[in-house]
This record gives C-alpha cells, structure tokens and sequence, in this order.
C-alpha cells in the first residue's frame, strides 16, 4: 500500500468531523499508523480512536458535490496550486499556488475545502 496516496491523520480526522463516511480501503486507529483494510462497521466509525482514510481522489470526488477543487502545474513558476470553489453562492474562492508536488496540493486543498464546509 503506498500510504501517499492517502490522507494524513490530520485530514482524516477532519473528514470523520464533516461527516465522511464513503467505502475506504485503509484507516488510522489510535495512532499514527496508517492500516490496511475495507469497511468496519459503524461500531469501529463510531469509536473515538478510528478515523477512515480515503485517498485524496475518493476525497475530492466526495467534495465535488460541495465544493470543486482544481489542482494544476504552473510552467511559469514551476510550481503546484490548486483553486477551491464553493457551491454556495458569496462565498469567496481560494487561490494557493506554492506546492512542490501534486501530492502536497491535494492535501493542502483538502484541508481548506474540509474547513469551508
């Protein structure tokens, strides 16, 4: 299993706080340790301890019906960004261009996207 493509306990925590409870293949529970395994159950997802980790695409997918996240390469400053925009009207839109790899856009976004909601 190649844990970057998965979320970081950071995010996964903050997934199970806005209510994320898609299928995922892996999962954090009581440490740091990312884990593989599928479905646990709402007894495992109501647990203090347990945190399901999606990957940043099965995350993105479940925003999009949200808020819509663009994540894209900058020839000019050869660098990763990502663009966030909300469903709802008046709320503003977040720019951040600053990411050596796609990877770390992703999850950047993620965060953002996640304290939108």
């Amino acid at each position: 299993m190649n844990n970057k493509f998965y979320v970081s306990l950071e995010t996964a925590r903050l997934l199970k706080e806005k209510g994320y409870r898609e299928r995922y293949h892996a999962y954090y529970f009581g440490d740091s340790n990312l884990r593989k395994g599928g479905y646990r159950g709402d007894s495992w997802y109501n647990s203090p301890d347990f945190y399901p980790a999606p990957t940043k695409s099965e995350v993105i997918d479940w925003l999009d019906k949200k808020i819509h996240i663009g994540i894209g390469y900058d020839d000019l400053h050869s660098k990763w960004h990502y663009n966030i925009t909300p469903v709802r009207t008046g709320t503003k839109a977040i720019n951040n261009l600053s990411f050596s790899t796609r990877l770390e856009a992703e999850e950047a976004a993620i965060i953002d996207a996640l304290e939108l909601l």
